[in-house]
């Protein structure tokens, strides 16, 4: 369900020929994102999340994506300057969400969704930098009048408001 306010905000998109997307998730859900970011390339979007690119994992085996936060390295802080850097590049900004039972405990991606607020609310980009949520939501922000939730991939990718984008 779009909010009534988000669609008000976001008409002038119509005209737009391409968005510059940001897509936030669990890091073991990356593959998945690379599929949805292919696909929004196809459509003439920019995905530009380096995250994506595979080259951001804390833990030298790919198939550990889940390490203990109080071992992570200070490497890991390129990583997240990365992700800053791309974040404030974005005009929207898509966050997975995950179910209350899932097993997701780093969180990186609700931090994300904190700074993609803050540059909505507290700075005058015209349009405002457009959020949405795909999947429930899993926080009291995700419940701000401002904020487009899909239940699905499929339901955002044939929103009236993202047509418009095309």
């Amino acid at each position: 369900m779009v909010a009534r306010e988000t669609r008000r905000d976001y008409q002038g998109i119509a005209g737009r020929e391409s968005m510059k997307v940001y897509l936030a998730g669990r890091y073991d859900r990356r593959l998945e994102l690379c599929g949805y970011a292919d696909e929004l390339r196809r459509e003439g979007h920019t995905v530009d999340c380096r995250w994506l690119l595979g080259t951001h994992q804390l833990h030298p085996s790919p198939e550990i994506v889940d390490i203990p936060n109080d071992s992570i390295p200070m490497e890991a802080a390129p990583f997240a300057q990365d992700d800053v850097e791309d974040i404030f590049k974005a005009d929207t900004f898509i966050v997975f969400s995950e179910r209350p039972d899932s097993h997701s405990k780093r969180g990186g991606r609700h931090v994300e969704f904190g700074i993609a607020l803050s540059l909505r609310r507290f700075t005058s980009r015209q349009p405002p930098m457009r959020l949405v949520v795909i999947g429930p939501r899993e926080n009291v922000f995700h419940c701000l009048p401002e904020i487009e939730v899909y239940g699905d991939w499929a339901s955002f990718m044939s929103s009236t408001v993202l047509q418009g984008a095309r």
